[in-house]
């Protein structure tokens, strides 16, 4: 029952930020990329229309499509002196040299279907406080050279919507500016929900605070996969924050693409929501993929060894030893035991 509650609590919240966030803005312009001149995302003769405030503090609706390929140098914020959005759909790569956000005073969505998307520094969403951030990735490349950060202030937040495409982050390395922050700020919010693609994160996960400053008291961090479709989830380190993060995987009939770590996990404290009612496989369903030498850092706050999750048991002793794995149901196990029971017999005759 508990881990029911916690499932629709978790989606009832979710749901209604995705429809505050994708609500048209009323004022704004929708205003096209044409490479008139250049590929400088600045210069206002490359755009079809002039914008309400300019192309770095973006009131307007964006959209880049084509084969274009524009280069901004400054940073540039999507929802700064109004609502805003930005739609790229281009065959090309659209370059941020420095800063990318959405979601700075006013909501922000960026929606990504095609092309390259390289941020050359940090992808913020939800930046000062009450700010929501979006960015939908429907396909296509990210690359982001630092940190991807949800909620930076008080009230802020952010929700990063992957269905297909490559996302990268922290491919600049670079301690402390590398990571994945679900809720960075106290009374934040941040989500991150995988039903398609791939992710690789080159540092830490961190679900519920800032990796650098925790805690972040009052923040809610989720991290969310949803069945088989997405290709691959690497990250370094991940880490699952005391009282405000979410570990939740919703099942497929399959099972449900694992969460690799490849040098730490840390779940101390944390919350895990399992939705198995889609499941028909009958085997073992991993996780977290620990390929670290060490065991799983503690244990949920609501679920620790042969927890049970739809008369499925959780073990953290999976796998090679250490990996997270939701067993097959009790007595599946036991009519397993039962039938070798007369091989091992006649083995001994």
């Amino acid at each position: 029952m508990k881990n029911t509650l916690l499932r629709n609590a978790s989606a009832t919240t979710l749901s209604a930020a995705i429809f505050a966030l994708t609500a048209p803005s009323a004022s704004a312009a929708n205003i096209g990329f044409t490479g008139a001149v250049d590929n400088d995302w600045q210069n206002a003769g490359n755009w079809d229309a002039a914008p309400t405030n300019d192309f770095a503090d973006v009131a307007d609706d964006l959209t880049v499509g084509g084969a274009f390929s524009p280069t901004s140098s400054a940073a540039v914020f999507i929802g700064s002196t109004g609502a805003g959005s930005l739609g790229l759909n281009t065959s090309g790569t659209t370059t941020f040299d420095s800063h990318l956000g959405t979601g700075w005073t006013h909501p922000g969505q960026i929606t990504q279907t095609s092309g390259t998307t390289d941020v050359g520094q940090f992808l913020f969403m939800g930046i000062t406080p009450g700010a929501q951030g979006r960015y939908d990735m429907d396909g296509g490349i990210l690359n982001v050279q630092g940190f991807l950060l949800m909620g930076d202030a008080g009230g802020a937040g952010g929700i990063f919507e992957q269905t297909a495409g490559s996302v990268s982050i922290g491919l600049g390395g670079g301690a402390g500016i590398d990571y994945i922050a679900l809720a960075s700020a106290a009374n934040s919010s941040g989500t991150y929900s995988i039903s398609g693609g791939s992710l690789t994160g080159t540092n830490e996960l961190s679900i519920g605070a800032h990796p650098v400053n925790p805690p972040s008291a009052g923040a809610v961090g989720l991290f969310e996969v949803i069945g088989t479709g997405p290709s691959s989830i690497t990250v370094a380190n991940l880490r699952v924050r005391n009282g405000t993060g979410t570990l939740r995987y919703q099942m497929g009939a399959g099972g449900v693409t694992p969460v690799t770590a490849t040098t730490a996990v840390n779940v101390g404290g944390g919350i895990l929501d399992i939705d198995t009612s889609a499941l028909t496989f009958g085997g073992p369903v991993t996780l977290i993929n620990n390929t670290s030498g060490g065991a799983i850092g503690g244990v949920f706050s609501n679920a620790s060894e042969g927890t049970l999750f739809g008369g499925r048991a959780l073990t953290f002793l999976g796998g090679d030893g250490n990996d997270l794995v939701l067993l097959p149901e009790p007595s599946a196990i036991l009519l397993l035991a039962v039938g070798l029971v007369p091989v091992a017999a006649r083995r001994r005759r």
